[in-house]
């Protein structure tokens, strides 16, 4: 298996590219872009001019898909599920204004002011879901994943991601990663615990799942 990285301009922006060579086995070349890079995964006869031809092809709609640009687009941006302008360079949380220089400073920034709420919203829903442990908070960006219980730590993980979208949404993701702490799967048992503290569960992942964060 072998690696390679390159650099593609689309619409007078650099992306970095990395490509995987899978070997003769692999038919079919793929495409993915996530954290601001194209992602090839190939065959080892792609050539780059192949490749190329292939990110003139897909690399914008790649990019109008994914993450970054379903939260911040055009000077506008999506906190707890209400648009703001950051066009002038300052966003608000709590009523007071932040600086906002890009994505990345967004984010080192929101988690120290998010985490206070986090952990109310999670103390709260312990003591009514009679969780009398003590769970630690941690806000990570992650690919994939909402939420996460880690229980031989005592500790919450959640995706900073979730600062887009409206408390509510937020809520349903707490609730999830509590019931954890009674049942590790998702069985029918889990879920009659979700819905308990969360009837709206299915319409609030279903908005999750879709990217709409009001």
């Amino acid at each position: 298996m072998k690696y390679k990285e390159f650099y593609y301009v689309i619409d007078g922006k650099q992306y970095h590219v990395n490509v995987k060579y899978n070997g003769l086995r692999q038919k079919t070349t793929y495409y993915r872009f996530h954290d601001g890079e194209f992602h090839i995964s190939t065959n080892s006869f792609a050539t780059f001019d192949s490749l190329k031809s292939g990110l003139d092809q897909f690399a914008r709609s790649l990019i109008s898909r994914s993450d970054e640009n379903k939260y911040f687009h055009d000077g506008f941006m999506f906190l707890f599920g209400d648009v703001q302008d950051v066009s002038d360079g300052f966003f608000t949380f709590n009523k007071k204004k932040y600086k906002f220089v890009d994505e990345t400073h967004f984010y080192n920034s929101i988690k120290k002011l998010a985490k206070p709420y986090f952990e109310e919203r999670v103390k709260y829903y312990s003591k009514i879901m009679g969780v009398n442990e003590k769970y630690r908070i941690e806000l990570h960006k992650a690919r994939t994943r909402y939420g996460s219980n880690s229980i031989s730590t005592m500790t919450l993980s959640f995706n900073i991601i979730l600062v887009h979208y409206s408390y509510e949404i937020i809520d349903s993701v707490i609730v999830h990663e509590l019931a954890h702490h009674f049942v590790r799967d998702h069985s029918k048992h889990f879920y009659d615990i979700v819905y308990r503290y969360c009837p709206k569960y299915d319409y609030l992942h279903s908005k999750l799942k879709k990217g709409i964060m009001s």
